[in-house]
């Protein structure tokens, strides 16, 4: 696929020189493809040749702003470091509609990425670019593909316009200076990782969103996250979502969600309080695990599952109360909640893991309970 790229870059003209003698020597694919190249002072352009050089007062020595216009067949990955090792600006022409697979990445240089009408930004375009600070991405843009801006460790603020769909596996993932996203309502599926690792994200703005699920891994090791709004149109929250999220106080979550996945708020350390909605029957495994602030947990009488590991090292957790929907505790399920101290279990018949209450320092039983529960059931608990 064909696309024009304008690239500027400074440098000094002796530099220039040197590479434009570089690349007529060399087998670089891309290089050959090299349509114009174009000398900026003082806003105006120049053209490259000694005598208007001369004729401005500048010197082999002198920095000028560099524009280089290339129409590029095929970006290669190895072929990538002799072309673009020095660039800074990146205008995707109009009428120009793909980004490339890989076509920036590794490039450290660059600061700034316009694309006013490309539709998809294919995978690993721009994966790598640990100095892009300014990213404009246009109203055409449906599609940014997995890894599209991957390890971009110095964007700080991105803001996703209004026609995008489909954001994939990892597209930001590891962009560890981001503090702010806007999500269009325009989106409909994201894939697993999108902002794992972006340890100061602070806000998600996600205006009109039609989301259906949260991916799993989603906003996973985001530590500076400390309040998010679940949209009312999620129904699934997947696996590892929050995973990590150490930061995290406050998170609603409404009622269209009726499944949440296993992991999702493990290692939430700042996370004291939290309601699920009764559509939640299922609570997975490990759900809550490590969850130190989690001090009461109200445990719907719709939850029928605690899977193992839900609640386990939530060392602050000090009551709870099992209703008679729990069918089934699972083994370690509160393992090392040493600070539990008031345990009622209100369904006799509710079966019960392998040390599901391990390490607990559980002084009441209702008596009821206790009565109706065989010995050999009641030594499990610990």
């Amino acid at each position: 696929m064909n696309m024009l790229l304008e690239v500027q870059t400074d440098t000094s003209i002796r530099e220039v020189k040197k590479k434009l003698k570089d690349w007529q020597k060399s087998d670089d694919e891309l290089a050959k493809k090299m349509s114009t190249v174009e000398l900026i002072v003082g806003g105006r352009k120049l053209t490259n040749d000694d005598s208007t050089v001369s004729s401005e007062g500048l010197t082999e020595e002198s920095m000028v702003t560099v524009l280089y216009s290339i129409k590029v067949i095929e970006c290669k990955e190895q072929t990538a470091d002799s072309l673009f090792e020095s660039l800074l600006v990146v205008k995707i022409p109009e009428k120009e509609e793909t980004v490339p697979m890989a076509a920036f990445e590794g490039c450290e240089s660059l600061v700034k990425v316009m694309m006013p009408e490309v539709k998809e930004i294919r995978k690993n375009a721009f994966k790598d670019c640990g100095n892009l600070t300014i990213l404009e991405i246009g109203d055409h843009t449906t599609r940014i593909l997995a890894n599209a801006f991957a390890n971009c460790r110095s964007l700080i603020t991105v803001d996703i316009k209004g026609k995008v769909i489909s954001l994939q596996d990892f597209a930001f993932g590891f962009c560890s200076s981001m503090t702010e996203v806007t999500i269009p309502g325009s989106l409909l599926t994201i894939g697993a990782d999108l902002f794992f690792g972006c340890t100061k994200l602070v806000t998600v703005k996600m205006p009109g969103c039609n989301l259906r699920h949260i991916s799993a891994g989603c906003f996973r090791q985001c530590k500076a996250l400390k309040k998010f709004i679940v949209p009312e149109s999620v129904t699934s929250i997947d696996d590892l979502a929050f995973a990590g999220c150490i930061a995290l106080e406050d998170i609603q979550i409404p009622e269209s969600v009726t499944k949440i996945g296993r992991r999702v708020f493990k290692g939430c350390v700042a996370l004291a309080e939290i309601n699920l909605p009764k559509t939640v029957k299922h609570l997975g495994e490990g759900l809550f695990h490590g969850c130190t602030a989690l001090e009461a947990f109200i445990v719907s009488d719709e939850v029928t599952h605690i899977d193992e590991f839900t609640f386990a090292l939530c060392t602050s957790l000090t009551e709870i109360t099992l209703p008679m929907s729990v069918a089934k505790i699972g083994r370690k399920a509160f393992k090392g909640c040493c600070n539990m101290r008031n345990l009622k279990i209100l369904n006799d018949d509710a079966e019960i893991g392998h040390q599901a209450f391990f390490g607990c320092n559980v002084q009441v039983w209702p008596a009821a309970c206790q009565s109706a529960m065989p010995k050999a059931k009641r030594e499990k608990l610990s």
